[in-house]
């Protein structure tokens, strides 16, 4: 079909994909994958720390507690994680991320720690309804995912006479339709970690450009993590 390159994203595990990938490489087709964690045996790769991603959320959290309950003692902010440790998809590697707030903020109190398979706006709001009904003094959810955040935050606004600016809502991607929401401060979801930046279609553009034209390239590029948040010195200390 006179392919000169392909560009291969697996949301899931590529392992299987392998075989159909060296096949390619030997009829002389240029691949770039995305995002597998080790470059062998394409060309070049678009590579995300999954971990720093995960730290990154924790960071986020633990400033919007300080920012919102600047006066809270130690251990006493309910927080919840619902991401996806059993995950052999990187995932779990965001999860490990995600379990460092315990490490960088005394105020927290972990009162949950969900491991679900399924990412949907759905399963996060099923699984903060369970955090919820156990723990109703949480306050704080890490989410694996935008979806996982969104079903959270829906679970909180259904709440019977909530003040959704004691929530703080943090996913470790970025829908980008999800901005306008998070940054507002009026909305449980109040921050992500863009991967790849706001620019991830550019850079990844640039790259299949140089690759096309055999010009000199990386061959591993690390995606920018990008934190969107609101601005936390506009929430008001309970």
């Amino acid at each position: 079909m006179k392919v000169d390159f392909m560009y291969v994203m697996a949301a899931g595990e590529i392992d299987q994909l392998l075989p159909a990938i060296e096949e390619a490489k030997a009829a002389g087709i240029m691949v770039m994958g995305v995002p597998p964690q080790k470059l062998a045996p394409f060309d070049a790769i678009m590579h995300t720390s999954q971990l720093e991603d995960g730290q990154k959320v924790a960071r986020m959290a633990c400033d919007f507690i300080e920012a919102k309950y600047p006066d809270a003692a130690d251990g006493s902010v309910e927080t919840a994680i619902i991401g996806g440790a059993s995950s052999s998809v990187g995932m779990h590697l965001r999860d490990e991320g995600y379990s460092t707030i315990t490490d960088i903020c005394p105020k927290v109190k972990l009162v949950a720690h969900a491991d679900i398979s399924t990412d949907s706006i759905p399963a996060g709001q099923a699984a903060a309804e369970n955090v919820l009904t156990a723990n109703p003094n949480a306050k704080v959810f890490l989410g694996q995912s935008s979806a996982h955040a969104q079903g959270i935050a829906n679970a909180i606004k259904a709440l019977p006479g909530v003040d959704l600016s004691e929530y703080g809502v943090f996913a470790g991607d970025m829908d980008p339709s999800m901005i306008p929401t998070v940054t507002s401060c009026a909305d449980p979801y109040k921050g992500f970690v863009a991967i790849g930046g706001t620019a991830l279609d550019q850079a990844t553009y640039d790259q299949m450009k140089k690759m096309l034209q055999g010009v000199e390239h990386p061959n591993i590029i690390n995606d920018v993590l990008e934190p969107i948040n609101c601005d936390f010195s506009t929430i008001v200390p309970k």
